[in-house]
């Protein structure tokens, strides 16, 4: 802009520019992350429309000419409030009350975290010295049949599986002889239902059969059975195979890995039609181009 067509500053009211100030609020740096939170937007936006209100009589808006408050939290954490002389002096003040406020509510939120510690350890030791495989007042629990070549991966080596899984859902798990041959029962006892059906998920291996339309054997399966290979690895389920009597697709492993290989599945069989015309259309030019090659 021209330097002619600039008006020079006074201190009317409508043109404050002239008489704006400055002030650093210098705070520990332990507010840093905290002065970049919307939480310290809010609070700082309540400083502005105070110290305005108490200047205009109105607090229920902080017009910007008059004063603007905002954080750094870079190497040094600052509070920094621009505006006219009146309204920075009184933001200078309600700032630490701010920062007091905002002490005592980290100090409430610390206290919170831990009490929630001490009582999630007792949950744990109290879990540890009960049985799963015996109803618990206020406790969920589940029970389901594990094949014997799948429980060396469930519990893990010395165990760590068994106690990742502890520890990460706030469960008891014990892993017992069942009655069937070739299986082992499993007992969970956790806090809440979610819990204890985040271990069964994670573990319990069962069998989904996806029926394919006839004529779309081959088109699952692959050649040579790469395709239902790729599932199988793709989704880690523990085995995918063809039931040829019910025409079926049989995949065996936990929910999560046959609820994969369902939507691999899927996803693949529905490209089957536009496959399928694609040939038929090559099939019905092959002859057509053969004569045309014979003729020239």
């Amino acid at each position: 802009m021209p330097r002619s067509r600039l008006r020079p500053c006074s201190s009317r009211e409508g043109n404050v520019a002239g008489v704006l100030q400055k002030a650093e609020v210098t705070v520990d740096v332990s507010y840093a992350r905290w002065l970049d939170s919307p939480d310290a937007a809010i609070a700082f936006r309540r400083v502005e429309c105070m110290a305005v209100g108490l200047q205009t009589g109105d607090a229920r808006c902080a017009p910007s000419d008059l004063l603007k408050v905002h954080c750094t939290g870079t190497r040094e954490a600052k509070v920094i409030a621009i505006g006219t002389k009146k309204a920075v002096q009184r933001a200078k003040m309600l700032i630490p009350s701010i920062l007091q406020n905002q002490e005592k509510v980290k100090c409430f939120e610390e206290a919170q975290q831990t009490r929630l510690k001490a009582l999630l350890e007792r949950q744990v030791k109290k879990l540890a010295d009960m049985d799963p495989r015996r109803p618990a007042e206020g406790f969920s629990r589940a029970e389901f049949a594990l094949p014997k070549a799948a429980v060396g991966r469930f519990i893990g080596k010395s165990g760590a599986n068994i106690q990742a899984m502890q520890k990460e859902h706030t469960v008891r798990i014990v892993v017992e002889e069942a009655e069937t041959p070739g299986f082992k029962r499993v007992h969970v006892l956790g806090q809440n239902e979610e819990d204890v059906h985040a271990v069964r998920d994670m573990a319990e291996v069962i069998t989904k059969r996806i029926l394919v339309e006839k004529g779309m054997k081959s088109w699952i399966l692959g050649r040579n059975g790469t395709v239902a290979e790729r599932v199988q690895i793709a989704s880690g389920a523990s085995s995918v195979r063809f039931d040829d009597k019910d025409h079926a697709l049989v995949v065996e492993g936990t929910r999560s890995a046959c609820a994969t290989a369902q939507l691999l599945c899927d996803a693949h069989l529905s490209y089957f039609e536009t496959f399928k015309g694609f040939d038929e259309t090559m099939e019905d030019k092959l002859p057509l181009t053969s004569a045309h090659a014979a003729n020239v």
